[in-house]
């Protein structure tokens, strides 16, 4: 399984630009966040086809709000490789070799809502 994907014509490598942006980044400038483990999957989309949506694994006590993953990724990553939707989960599943399973990221992605969505500049908290 290939977690790369294109959103709007662009093509997004999943495995690489959001966790080499995010995973074990200290966010001390916006508010001294941690984050274990971050991977990004296409989950589809009308408009752009597939949208990036990020499954965030946060250290023990610690949060981000999807406006502050952003703000944080734009200084990092091409502006169509920023999430525009945040899953929250309490540990990321991992495949025998270790590596994170994007089969199980897309799922979950796909199969409940996000925690928050950006849908065209409009970050709005989504309830379950």
């Amino acid at each position: 399984f290939c977690a790369a994907f294109n959103t709007a014509g662009e093509a997004v490598a999943g495995a690489l630009a959001l966790q080499r942006s995010l995973a074990g980044a200290d966010f001390s400038a916006v508010a001294g966040l941690r984050i274990r483990i971050a991977l990004h999957v296409g989950t589809p989309d009308e408009r752009w086809g597939q949208r990036v949506s990020a499954l965030i694994q946060f250290r023990p006590g610690q949060s981000a709000s999807l406006a502050d993953l952003q703000t944080f990724c734009r200084t990092k990553i091409a502006g169509y490789k920023v999430p525009r939707q945040l899953h929250v989960v309490d540990e990321v599943v991992r495949s025998p070799s270790g590596k994170p399973d994007y089969q199980w990221a897309l799922r979950t992605a796909t199969s409940s809502p996000p925690v928050e969505e950006d849908r065209g500049g409009t970050r709005t908290p989504v309830s379950g």
